[in-house]
């Protein structure tokens, strides 16, 4: 079974300049644990992006904003497939049914 994690964006802050966006990442585990394919994990990458960038804006600035949801974009592109190609693929993991519910519950079907 996948287990739940508490940190969310993976070895990568949960906040930057003081705005907490943990939640984008959050969801985009989720994409990750539910999507069955290259195209659908592509599509939660720039969700990541877009999410992690509304956030920082209004503190942050469009352009420091943009090149920091960047950042994390390449990261999920570059580092991101691993995780979703060895659980998925490798070892046939499967998710924990109640974390999932909570998931689907928390931010609706992919």
């Amino acid at each position: 079974m996948i287990k739940p994690r508490k940190d969310w964006c993976s070895r990568w802050p949960d906040s930057h300049a003081g705005v907490y966006y943990g939640d984008c990442c959050e969801k985009h585990d989720y994409i990750y644990t539910v999507c069955k394919t290259w195209k659908e994990r592509r599509k939660g990458d720039k969700e990541l992006r877009g999410c992690v960038y509304q956030r920082l804006r209004a503190k942050i600035g469009d352009e420091r904003a943009e090149s920091w949801a960047g950042l994390i974009y390449l990261g999920v592109r570059g580092a991101g497939w691993f995780p979703f190609y060895f659980n998925r693929t490798l070892l046939g993991r499967k998710v924990d049914p109640i974390e999932l519910a909570r998931m689907v519950e928390k931010f609706g079907p992919v």
